[in-house]
């Protein structure tokens, strides 16, 4: 599955043109996801009118929720210090699928606490070698 992943034709434009749908936002994040896939955050700060402004990626330095928990302050640090960031897309790499209640966690933790620093989560996707997922969809 994984080496059938390829942006699509067309990949919304950073700054200008917004980040409308799961797809959009898949094609935006393989350009940073990293292979093999390790367990990591691939980034992406928008403004209001959900335009990218920046895509960067954090590795998730373990399995428990704490390696998780550290990560997800990197994201929401540096997204704090991106000028016009409202919003945020997450992409997360697996490299084995995670349980469904793991995901669920992992996107409620992450929801919380961009919530508390005044960064909506608008989207969470897990990509594994099986497929992607969305966790708030």
């Amino acid at each position: 599955m994984l080496a059938r992943l390829r942006p699509p034709l067309r990949i919304p434009r950073a700054v200008l043109d917004p980040i409308a749908s799961p797809l959009d936002a898949l094609g935006v994040i393989t350009l940073a996801l990293g292979r093999p896939l390790s367990r990591q955050l691939i980034v992406i700060a928008c403004d209001d009118a959900r335009r990218g402004l920046s895509l960067t990626r954090f590795i998730v330095d373990g399995d428990s929720p704490s390696h998780m928990g550290d990560a997800l302050d990197r994201m929401i640090g540096y997204c704090s210090q991106v000028a016009s960031s409202a919003n945020v897309i997450v992409g997360v790499s697996e490299p084995f699928a995670a349980s469904a209640t793991q995901r669920l966690i992992d996107c409620t933790m992450a929801s919380e606490r961009c919530h508390r620093a005044g960064i909506a989560l608008r989207e969470w996707l897990v990509v594994t070698h099986g497929g992607v997922s969305s966790a708030l969809g």
